[in-house]
């Protein structure tokens, strides 16, 4: 805040914070009261895969096409932005499925928190982006993965348990050995 307060020339600030939220390794967007995007940071070009010149000015719904973990679409009606514009939800993530700029698809979590104005009126919301598309597939490839569990953990103390790695992401037991499948 002191440097806002001794800032005179409001395109040196603008200049300033814009270097420093390029800095962040979360993704920063801003959105206006429309949904339209007014402010998104390197990190977000990074994690969606769009330039700021494709995305600011235009609807973010129609850029990434959000849906939840069910499939579900979030249409404007269904936004965590538009609900926090509404009064509906209260600041906090969710994670989501989005359209990314060469076409593909990846899993962020969103945290939107409200911006007010000076007599409290939000006026746009900020959403702290973080891409999550590896712990996903890796909490995805371990739900579907083939473990094997002794009916009875081992009693002495020289017998240790541990999960290592079989291939990159897929887990499995190593001592004992299960019987059924050799493993």
């Amino acid at each position: 805040i002191g440097l806002l307060l001794l800032m005179e020339n409001t395109d040196t600030l603008t200049h300033i914070l814009n270097q420093a939220f390029d800095c962040v390794s979360k993704g920063i967007m801003i959105q206006d009261i429309n949904r339209h995007v007014v402010f998104f940071n390197h990190a977000c070009e990074e994690i969606t895969k769009w330039s700021r010149e494709d995305v600011i000015g235009k609807d973010c719904g129609d850029i990434f096409v959000c849906h939840t973990s069910t499939g579900m679409c979030l249409t404007e009606k269904f936004c965590p932005g538009m609900e926090i514009f509404h009064g509906g939800l209260s600041p906090g993530s969710r994670e989501l499925l989005i359209r990314r700029g060469d076409g593909s698809e990846s899993w962020v979590k969103m945290s939107v928190s409200p911006m007010r104005n000076s007599e409290g009126v939000t006026t746009h919301i900020v959403s702290v982006v973080e891409d999550i598309g590896d712990v996903k597939r890796f909490s995805d490839e371990v739900t579907r993965s083939p473990m094997c569990f002794p009916e009875k953990p081992p009693r002495s103390s020289h017998t240790s348990w541990m999960l290592v790695p079989r291939k990159p992401i897929e887990l499995f037991v190593m001592k004992p050995p299960c019987s059924s499948t050799g493993k």
